[in-house]
């Protein structure tokens, strides 16, 4: 069996650039596969958005991808990032697509591009620009001119900057896949000319190009020019168009996060059986959404109350750093099937073979070789089925690959990957069936502000006003306005102020039925409540005479559903009511923004325009406080700031946006249950982190740091208290395995890795017999063989990875009366 790890990744990277190097490429189909140059292809794709990661990370991440067993990268276009005017294109940095889509080529990659214009995502709005609320009497995604106009010329537009730069397959480009809107079907019935839209689809991208292969996903109607693709947990049962292969453009391995929720977790064994289960049915093309979720920077976060962090429990975490066991695990099993590809792709899906109840094998066997795939789809009971004359163990919910029809060496069920701590360290071990608990990954490195250390600069604020202030900038209306109109979504927040004359000092009863997303209400200038549950209720003291009521309203990102996302309103929608006086039709000021924020005090160049104080106030709301620090000079490990301490609000690092932040917040929206990976996964399952923050760390790019005196500038909302903010990386260290002679499998191993620019230095633990605990706390059991540390040592030290078999004759046999030993291995990466 072939394994990824154990190649140099240099070698790789020059195979693979030879591999898709720049000429023209004829990319079709049959109803078995997608055919390059006419060659069948078994295709793995991984999801990396380019904007949810700084180009300095996409060569990093493309390498790991590769090395991995990724054929393609798949992303979205962001059509409200790359247009944030009319007519204006942006391609800059983050948002440079055709770098992105270059430096895939240059890593080996195709890509599948996903244009849209609609493509969810988790993405503020669905990626649609708030602008085109503006063109009168639009309907979006519906049969509609003024939606046709506009959205035509955006995709019309698109295709020629890709055509420009010669990036589509049939100029020598990498993009073998087109994808024209996105997840239609499930609403398409909501829209009175849906099915007119779906062939006006079909019809544009047939005239745009044919240099690559259109696709459309969720869409059972799609036009016959384009493949219609499925998304979903499991696709092994999908049913492609007469013609056409099976294609699985979005298998979720996690989920996003929303705040309030526990962080999501899709166990690797499941995601594995899934995806061997897929190919082994006929599937051709599987893409992992995500493969690399990144982070939703600035306020690119849709939802509404999507997190800062869209890690999905991806093969590559928000760092872009393995995520183990699932980055390995994986990995293994794309060797697997790329080892088959050509053994697969020679024939049809063969039908399977009944070997019991919810027991079968698929057989593969051409001219080229056999490969066969033993499925036990209980989901508790482990089997043992006879199999050509020979006996094999099937855990429960799990596929295992017999080389040859013979030789097991792999099965989905179990990690024999090697685990990188701090991540899963008991996930591997067969005899467990709870899904291990996710360390936190990060640890503290540096403290920022206010604390000795690299942090040399004292703690400073500026308090923002309360309420409508600059006369040029704030309007008038006799009810309150929606508030995307108003803001177009280049702030979350907009002001609502009236007056009201009381006839004496009183408390009353102030109501908000309906208000969205986040409302901080303040009377004569004194916070009285904040709420996010869509409404407020708060009793309020009046003075006698005029009383001002100032309603702080925030977005928390637009939706990105996509039902009739022009009819989508935010801001303060159902009315005020002050006791029994209505004053919906009072008269309201309105102003777009808060102070600070519209004369833009986060840049570096502006810190200078506003008088800060000193020394801080803390546990105030509505304050902006700044601070620098320097970064540390003794690793390069990826870069977070731990936030606790602080309320709710924005944090800008040298001008760049991290994001939203909101550490106060529990995960108390979900129950996580006790995990296991048999039986079939949805996104309320295996969750973890529950009582806790759903986010505490906020990814800072290496890329936006200098070495000293960054910029540090946050704008709380609620209140906190920056002296406990801490400034954290993200390292691996040590990198650990088990496995057991157990194992469903013939050439049992312990694999071991470190990370890129690290070799294993040394060897903190090695047994084999009967050792016991996960990684981090592995103990020596009652069974031990002495030389196994100065095995592993010979095998392994100064190397980047090593695989050492498990068996007796390469350790001996310290207990002969010991059956079914372990070897369980950690060692220290430097």
């Amino acid at each position: 069996m072939r394994s990824a790890a154990n190649v140099p990744l240099l070698l790789l990277l020059l195979a693979a650039v030879m591999a898709t190097s720049a000429y023209a490429m004829n990319v079709t189909y049959d109803s078995r596969a997608l055919l390059i140059d006419g060659r069948r292809r078994l295709l793995v794709s991984g999801s990396i958005h380019y904007p949810r990661s700084t180009p300095d990370m996409w060569p990093e991440l493309f390498a790991r991808a590769k090395a991995n067993g990724i054929d393609v990268i798949q992303t979205y276009l962001f059509w409200n990032t790359n247009v944030p005017t009319p007519g204006e294109f942006v391609m800059s940095d983050r948002f440079d697509y055709v770098r992105f889509v270059q430096l895939a080529q240059e890593a080996g990659l195709y890509v599948n591009f996903r244009i849209g214009p609609f493509v969810c995502a988790e993405w503020t709005y669905g990626g649609l620009p708030a602008w085109l609320r503006q063109i009168p009497d639009i309907m979006f995604r519906d049969y509609d001119q003024p939606w046709l106009q506009v959205a035509g010329e955006y995709i019309t537009k698109t295709v020629q900057i890709l055509k420009d730069n010669r990036l589509l397959a049939g100029q020598g480009g990498p993009i073998i896949l087109l994808q024209i809107e996105n997840e239609y079907g499930g609403t398409e019935s909501r829209y009175a000319g849906g099915p007119q839209y779906v062939e006006w689809c079909g019809q544009l991208a047939a005239n745009l190009t044919d240099a690559a292969q259109w696709i459309m996903c969720s869409q059972p109607d799609a036009p016959a020019n384009i493949i219609a693709t499925c998304n979903a947990f499991y696709c092994d049962d999908f049913v492609p168009h007469p013609g056409q292969p099976s294609m699985w453009t979005e298998n979720w391995p996690g989920w996003f996060q929303k705040w309030g929720d526990p962080t999501p977790h899709r166990p690797a064994q499941d995601v594995a059986y899934a995806v061997t289960r897929y190919y082994i049915k006929g599937g051709s093309y599987m893409n992992y959404y995500m493969y690399h979720g990144g982070t939703n920077f600035e306020r690119t976060a849709g939802g509404p109350f999507i997190t800062t962090n869209y890690d999905y429990d991806a093969s590559l975490d928000e760092y872009g750093m393995p995520n183990e066991p699932k980055y390995s695990h994986l990995g293994s099993m794309h060797a697997v099937l790329h080892d088959n590809e050509a053994i697969m792709m020679a024939v049809p899906a063969p039908k399977p073979i009944s070997l019991g109840t919810n027991l079968e094998a698929h057989i593969y066997n051409s001219s080229v070789g056999c490969v066969a795939f033993l499925s036990n789809n209980n989901n508790k009971t482990d089997v043992e089925v006879q199999f050509n004359g020979r006996t094999y163990e099937l855990p429960a919910w799990s596929v295992s690959v017999l080389h040859g029809c013979v030789t097991a060496i792999y099965n989905t069920a179990v990690c024999r990957a090697h685990q990188r701590a701090p991540h899963d360290a008991a996930c591997c071990a067969r005899e467990s069936r709870r899904v291990c608990d996710r360390l936190p990954p990060l640890r503290p490195k540096a403290r920022a502000p206010c604390q000795s250390g690299r942090i040399r600069h004292l703690c400073l604020v500026v308090l923002t006003s309360i309420g409508p202030q600059a006369p040029a900038t704030k309007y008038w209306n006799k009810t309150p306005l929606e508030q995307i109109d108003q803001t177009l979504d280049h702030t979350d927040y907009l002001w609502y102020s009236t007056s009201y004359v009381s006839s004496s000092a009183t408390y009353a009863q102030l109501s908000l039925p309906q208000i969205t997303d986040v409302a901080y209400v303040y009377v004569n200038g004194k916070f009285v409540t904040v709420s996010w549950s869509g409404n407020v209720s708060a009793t309020v003291s009046l003075v006698a005479g005029p009383n001002t009521i100032d309603i702080l309203s925030l977005t928390m990102g637009l939706d990105n559903g996509g039902d009739i996302l022009s009819e989508y309103n935010c801001g303060l929608l159902g009315g005020v009511y002050l006791g029994s006086v209505n004053l919906t039709e009072n008269g309201w000021w309105h102003q777009t923004g808060v102070v600070g924020e519209r004369n833009a005090i986060f840049l570096p160049e502006n810190l200078k325009k506003v008088a800060w104080t000193t020394p801080a106030v803390l546990n105030t709301g509505l304050t902006w406080y700044k601070s620098s620090f320097d970064v540390p000079r003794d690793s390069q490990a990826p870069l977070a700031l731990d936030l606790t301490g602080m309320g709710k609000g924005y944090v800008w690092v040298n001008g760049h946006n991290l994001g939203r932040y909101w550490p106060t917040i529990l995960a108390t929206n979900w129950p996580c249950d006790v995990c296991d990976y048999r039986g079939t996964y949805d996104a309320p399952h295996c969750k973890q982190g529950c009582n806790m923050p759903s986010q505490t760390h906020y990814h800072v790019p290496r890329e936006w740091l200098q070495a000293e005196n960054n910029v540090l500038v946050l704008l709380e909302e609620m209140g906190g208290n920056p002296s406990k903010i801490a400034l954290v990386e993200r390292e691996e260290y040590v990198s650990c395995g088990v496995v057991g002679e157990d194992y469903p499998a013939d050439d049992l191993a312990v694999v071991l890795g470190c990370g890129t620019h690290q070799t294993i230095a040394g060897v903190d633990f090695a047994s084999y017999g009967t050792p016991m605990g996960s990684c981090r706390s592995y103990q020596q059991g009652s069974c031990h063989a002495s030389n196994s540390t100065e095995i592993v040592l010979s095998l392994c030290h100064g190397k980047q990875a090593c695989s050492i078999p498990v068996s007796a004759a390469m350790f001996g046999n310290p207990c002969p009366d010991v059956t079914n030993k372990r070897l369980a291995v950690q060692v220290a990466c430097a």
